[in-house]
């Protein structure tokens, strides 16, 4: 699955209970957060990238946490 559509997935199915931002689409939180993980800026993530931007992310870490 593509990072940014497993990113999307889970901000459509947790996002709007979990989330104390303004509504934004779960595309465009999405996006924001691939961009922040793509640390080397190739428009791709590396499974490292991914798992390090998702163990960053304090937003994303609760919502993936049990």
């Amino acid at each position: 699955m593509d990072h940014v559509l497993c990113l999307q997935a889970i901000y459509d199915m947790l996002g709007a209970c979990s989330s104390n931002r303004p509504a934004d689409s779960a595309e465009e939180r999405a996006k924001n957060i691939f961009a922040r993980m793509d640390e080397n800026n190739d428009g791709q993530l590396t499974e490292e990238e991914f798992l390090k931007g998702c163990l960053q992310d304090e937003e994303l870490s609760k919502m993936l946490a049990p």
